[in-house]
């Protein structure tokens, strides 16, 4: 290791990296990131080693609190990586990513056992992995806190992890949030006999909905459809998925995953059990089911 300046580790590291046969975009990724680097600690400022583990350390801060991407933090990882190798050894040869010593949770962990009451009590798998999320999340909450117990869990550190939660939400996104740390507190009171109270310090409703979404007219349906081509296999397939949609209200997942086995063609009625929810639900189709040209 000798003395150097940031933006002359980052001009070596570039020029090292052009013998490798990388893909346009993966070497953008790298120079952009170099880039950032050196904006980050300034052109002239000397290179010390503790700098590569700091940088990492506060990129991984940011992902922890959800102000990056997990694949924005493995690219800044990535990219350091190639930075400290050039620094310490003058060269750059390909090796695998060292592995990051991750802090384990201070807390003891109760999200599988919280998904595994879930599933007990029928859940849809939907409702299993947004409560067992946000189950996550919560822990990961108090971990940044510093509580190293469930019984010193106080209504302060619930109220805080709303404004935690709230960059990964629209307003009116956060009431399946709620409910589910709701649920997870109610777990916790039975098996780690936390305060009955703690529920108490959410608010109890999300952000009301200001904008309510209408339906489309008949004939705005009608000229909808109308501006499919139906006289090709793919434009009746469209045309169908679309009527499904604008006439019974079916979510998308659950009309990419109708099978003929749903369909009654004699009573013109669709039977499916949705993913989401887990309910069973029959419609009748009649009567854009028997519309010339639809589905034939």
């Amino acid at each position: 290791m000798k003395e150097m300046a940031v933006g002359r580790l980052v001009d070596d590291t570039t020029e090292a990296l052009q013998n490798w046969q990388l893909r346009p975009g993966v070497r953008y990724r790298y120079l952009l990131e170099f880039r950032i680097f050196r904006h980050h600690y300034g052109t002239a400022t000397t290179v010390f080693p503790e700098m590569f583990h700091q940088y990492v350390q506060d990129a991984q801060r940011r992902y922890t609190t959800h102000d990056i991407s997990l694949v924005k933090f493995r690219r800044v990882r990535w990219a350091v990586d190639r930075l400290e190798q050039c620094y310490r050894e003058g060269t750059l040869t390909w090796r695998r990513l060292p592995p990051m010593s991750a802090a384990a949770p201070v807390i003891p962990a109760h999200v599988g056992d919280f998904c595994a009451y879930l599933q007990a009590a029928g859940r849809s798998s939907s409702t299993l992995r947004g409560y067992g999320r946000i189950a996550a999340d919560f822990q990961r909450h108090l971990d940044e806190r510093g509580r190293t117990q469930w019984n010193q869990v106080s209504g302060a550190d619930v109220r805080e992890f709303i404004p935690y939660m709230a960059p990964r939400y629209q307003p009116s996104s956060m009431g399946p949030v709620l409910t589910g740390l709701r649920a997870f507190l109610a777990f916790l009171a039975t098996c780690e006999g936390t305060a009955d109270s703690l529920p108490a310090a959410l608010p109890r409703g999300a952000a009301p909905r200001t904008v309510v979404a209408l339906p489309p007219t008949d004939d705005e349906t009608q000229r909808l459809l109308a501006t499919i081509d139906r006289t090709t296999a793919i434009g009746k397939r469209d045309w169908a998925m679309l009527a499904f949609a604008l006439y019974l209200g079916l979510r998308s997942i659950d009309i990419i995953r109708l099978d003929w086995a749903n369909l009654d063609w004699r009573k013109s009625t669709v039977s499916l059990v949705q993913h989401k929810t887990g309910r069973p639900l029959a419609s009748r189709c009649s009567p854009w089911w028997a519309m010339p040209s639809s589905t034939t």
